[in-house]
């Protein structure tokens, strides 16, 4: 969430009463929306070029899209982690 982006980027180490520190729950959360909603986004775009019979661009352009975007925060859980 940006509220976690926020603390992590000024450099909150641990709130009082919080059960994890700001980087640790902002990593869940990140790798948590990947793995709910990326990839599953993803697999159905790849089975809809596959087995749709002809493509588009703009379907193409989607996917490519959501590949980039999976690699992109999958990057960001690797450096910030």
């Amino acid at each position: 969430s940006p509220r976690d982006a926020f603390k992590v980027a000024s450099g909150v180490k641990h709130e009082k009463g919080a059960m994890v520190d700001p980087l640790l729950e902002l990593t869940y959360s990140k790798g948590a929306e990947l793995f709910t909603e990326g990839i599953p986004a993803v697999i159905i775009q790849v089975a809809a070029v596959v087995f749709g019979g002809g493509s588009s661009p703009i379907e193409l352009l989607s996917l490519a899209i959501s590949l980039v975007m999976c690699g992109f925060t999958s990057a960001q859980i690797s450096y910030d982690f």
